[in-house]
């Protein structure tokens, strides 16, 4: 695993921590499942694009 796939799965982890975060404040757990599908994507795509240079 390279430095840049380790960025990406960092990346993907960190973000939704942060609405999950947001939602215990807010006792809203929309802002934390709405995080999720786009995180998952995002840090997928930057994964295997990583894997490939």
């Amino acid at each position: 695993m390279n430095r840049y796939q380790k960025i990406a799965i960092g990346v993907m982890l960190f973000v939704p921590l942060i609405f999950f975060v947001v939602s215990l404040l807010t006792n809203r757990w929309g802002f934390f499942l709405w995080s999720l599908a786009p995180s998952f994507t995002v840090g997928m795509t930057g994964f295997f694009i990583a894997k490939d240079k």
